[in-house]
């Protein structure tokens, strides 16, 4: 979502992960929306993962499924 913020609080758990050398989506903007989830209430946990891209999570070899 271009504004994922505009659905806090989702009530529900997010993990919040992202790859240090991600293009398309920002550190700072997942940082950002961490930030504003807990402040709207939800448990957030942010994970930065060093090395990886923005398909961090679609790669099974990754450090985020580790």
């Amino acid at each position: 979502a271009k504004y994922p913020s505009q659905y806090l609080p989702l009530e529900v758990p997010i993990q919040a992960i992202t790859g240090s050398v991600d293009i398309t989506v920002p550190i700072s903007q997942t940082i950002t929306f961490a930030k504003q989830a807990k402040s709207a209430g939800d448990n957030c946990a942010q994970v930065i993962v060093e090395g990886e891209d923005h398909f961090v999570h679609l790669n099974i070899s990754s450090k985020s499924w580790n």
